[in-house]
């Protein structure tokens, strides 16, 4: 996990590494790091993404190229081993999958959202998804073919998938749950080519140690925020509309990672949008922390009554709810302190 210079001693006398004067606390966080984890991948990983300590350009492109022939070698041995076309592969796959899935308890909020979500979409006088495994096996099958072939087996699959994700919900009013009019299905699907295990190699492999590091941060922005605002959602019972950011904020090291390369294309794709995305996360991330704090002392009543009377609660919800602010000033200082500062573009406080 760390550089070295590694110079042999002779014939059958072995070798000597040469390090840093420095690198005993790399070490030894490299050990934490590997007791954590579980396996050297995802140790060198998480040093990685912390960003603390300096690494090694090959061994991260090594290991960020592995983790997608991984997960290339895993649809293909779930699909059927040697299978050549995509969607058999995706087929198989998808097959696997749903059957863990259909009883496993990390699985139970999928399971209710395609319970929820293929009802609403079920084309009219269509033959309905009688089964839960029948659900996710139509689900998993157009998530697979996304790595594969960067697009789904049709426009109509693809936007239902987006849609049982949480995707397309993800920039709706988190107060009404009103829909977003910009962008939309349609936008997201044009994103598909980018995700592909092919694209991915590539951008791994064409970047330069510094575009790498630069992704890497922006993730960290986006999925540091998506925690917040998720538990932000979540506070204000707009589990719809939080799902999505919740499994962001989620995100285990090798997911995080698998974005990395990602985040370099959008930068050079979308460079000023992007920017203007992550200065607002950063913003915003610990308000979102601290409005998640203070709403998880409100009384669920009262969290609907500002959703329903929102952007201009009545005098007695505001009553209320200040009321509920001074003790949460006494409690939380600081995150009381954090939810009242100004922040750009301003807004109104949450006292006044």
């Amino acid at each position: 996990m760390l550089a070295s210079e590694r110079s042999g001693l002779g014939h059958a006398r072995g070798s000597r590494s040469i390090r840093a004067d420095d690198e005993l606390e790399q070490a030894i966080e490299a050990f934490a790091l590997l007791a954590e984890h579980g396996t050297y991948q995802k140790a060198f990983l998480a040093m990685f993404i912390d960003g603390k300590y300096v690494v090694s350009e090959e061994k991260v492109k090594e290991q960020l190229l592995s983790l997608v022939d991984g997960l290339d070698d895993w649809v293909r041995k779930r699909g059927g081993g040697r299978v050549s076309d995509a969607l058999d592969l995706a087929l198989g796959a998808a097959n696997w999958a749903a059957g863990h899935a259909k009883s496993s308890p990390a699985f139970r909020e999928l399971r209710g959202r395609l319970d929820e979500q293929y009802e609403l979409l079920q084309k009219r006088g269509a033959i309905g998804y009688r089964f839960a495994r029948e659900r996710l096996a139509d689900f998993f099958t157009e998530a697979v073919l996304l790595p594969l072939t960067g697009a789904p087996s049709s426009p109509e699959e693809g936007a239902r998938v987006l849609e049982v994700a949480g995707v397309t919900t993800l920039l709706d009013d988190p107060y009404t749950g009103a829909a977003n009019q910009d962008g939309g299905v349609s936008a997201a699907l044009e994103q598909y080519p980018n995700f592909t295990l092919s694209r991915m190699r590539t951008l791994i492999r064409s970047s330069t140690m510094a575009q790498l590091e630069q992704g890497r941060d922006d993730t960290k922005i986006l999925f540091a925020f998506a925690r917040a605002y998720g538990a932000f959602l979540k506070g204000l019972k707009q589990d719809r509309i939080a799902y999505a950011w919740i499994l962001a904020g989620n995100a285990s090291i090798t997911q995080i990672a698998l974005t990395v390369p990602v985040m370099v294309v959008m930068r050079e794709w979308r460079h000023d949008n992007l920017e203007e995305f992550l200065e607002m996360a950063v913003e915003w991330t610990p308000g979102f922390t601290a409005f998640a704090a203070l709403l998880a002392t409100l009384p669920d009543q009262l969290i609907e009554d500002l959703k329903r009377e929102h952007p201009h609660p009545t005098e007695p919800t505001r009553h209320e709810l200040r009321h509920y602010i001074e003790q949460f000033a006494t409690t939380h200082p600081e995150e009381h302190k954090e939810l009242i500062r100004p922040r750009q573009p301003q807004t109104e406080t949450i006292e006044a």
